[in-house]
């Protein structure tokens, strides 16, 4: 196909990159011409130079080379926007340039002239300052550029592993690699090593504890681990130390009057049962000894957590009775209806209740005005029970045996 382009010329040189982009030069006026659609059409592409071009070699899209009479040599890496001269030493014609896979070019001309040349990168652009973390190495510094050598000098010196373990306030010098060419100049960069930094998190905890890892411990735990970035943007490693403190041993002891908390250790507060569960001033013993009747409880304290035991009945705090027992007891023992006979009514400040030796009620009796009741014992395991019978602020106790 004869293609051809408004202005002659006698073409000396045609390089094609691919199959749409080419480069054509020829003449006596440096001229350039330039097609992106396989040669359907040319642009002409001005060099500022004025002698004649031989040959043309392009390395990729952006960077190309033109060779010339008197020894001009020319170099663009913008697409051919603007052309460099570059000094070679010799004003020889120069007829044809190639490139080898290792970056140099060759460039051949009149009278046997053979010129070897590289094209040197420039130093790659990287960060004069670069802050990294405890064992960080080589590979985790920047700079521009696909191949990157690093050194522990700006001339000569080692070329070191990207492995290489990065020290704190060494400056390191990193050179450029294209085409198989080492950039003469390298860049310093100087390293800041920051510290990763382990704390202990300690809590103590009832029961159970929802920790940062969003997990849930129910038990004890030593071993667990989370990280999160500190100040320095390096790993902050904290480590769990939890106590589960379990449920308290709620469980009491009575002998007479006197109530012992069985847990050991602890922090105590008795209460009584029938104000409300309101604190009794001055009791934060692990044993508490009643001056008067009642129900009582104690509030144990262990680490973070506060529990309270149930409510114990205090019964034999000697106290006086207005007159005898209205009422006759019987069969006492028995094995199932324990029979109550009044022989006086009772007004509303009186009550009866079945006590175990523990101190805990096990039946309230449901008085009539006047007459007879009964309490079933029948369920009860065998032993001595004590049936109670207040009038006001005095008791009266009768002991009962269950056989």
């Amino acid at each position: 196909v004869d293609q051809s382009y408004e202005i002659q010329y006698n073409m000396n040189s045609i390089f094609f990159l691919n199959s749409d982009e080419g480069w054509l030069t020829g003449g006596n006026d440096g001229i350039v011409l330039h097609t992106t659609d396989g040669g359907e059409t040319w642009n002409d592409v001005p060099t500022g130079f004025s002698s004649a071009l031989n040959q043309l070699y392009f390395t990729d899209v952006n960077e190309g080379w033109a060779v010339g009479i008197n020894g001009l040599v020319l170099n663009t890496v913008d697409a051919g926007e603007t052309w460099v001269q570059q000094e070679i030493g010799t004003t020889k014609s120069l007829r044809g340039i190639s490139f080898g896979g290792n970056g140099q070019a060759c460039i051949v001309g009149h009278d046997g002239t053979i010129l070897l040349a590289a094209n040197v990168p420039d130093a790659p652009e990287a960060e004069a300052e670069q802050s990294v973390c405890d064992d960080a190495t080589l590979s985790e510094l920047n700079a521009e550029g696909t191949s990157i050598l690093w050194y522990d000098s700006p001339v000569g010196g080692d070329n070191l592993p990207l492995s290489a373990a990065l020290e704190d306030g060494v400056v390191y010098y990193a050179a450029l690699v294209e085409s198989g060419c080492e950039s003469e100049m390298r860049t310093p960069v100087l390293v800041t090593v920051n510290n990763n930094t382990a704390s202990t998190d300690t809590h103590e905890a009832c029961e159970s504890f929802t920790w940062i890892d969003g997990e849930t411990y129910t038990e004890s735990n030593n071993t667990a681990v989370f990280t999160i970035p500190n100040a320095a943007g390096c790993d902050s490693i904290i480590t769990l130390d939890l106590t589960i403190q379990g449920p308290i041993e709620l469980s009491v002891t009575t002998e007479g009057e006197t109530i012992t908390a069985n847990i050991s250790g602890a922090t105590y507060q008795w209460l009584d049962c029938e104000s409300d569960f309101e604190a009794i001033d001055g009791e934060t013993e692990q044993s508490f000894t009643a001056t008067a009747n009642g129900d009582y409880a104690v509030e144990v304290t262990v680490g973070p957590c506060t529990e309270v035991s149930e409510c114990v009945n205090i019964f034999t705090v000697s106290t006086d009775f207005s007159g005898e027992i209205p009422a006759r007891i019987y069969p006492n023992p028995t094995s199932g209806i324990l029979n109550i006979e009044f022989s006086d009514n009772f007004g509303d400040d009186t009550s009866i209740s079945l006590i175990g030796l523990d101190g805990k009620v096990v039946q309230n009796v449901l008085l009539p005005p006047v007459g007879q009741t009964g309490i079933d014992v029948g369920d009860l395991p065998a032993g001595v029970y004590i049936l109670k019978f207040m009038r006001g602020n005095a008791a009266v106790f009768q002991k009962v045996v269950k056989y």
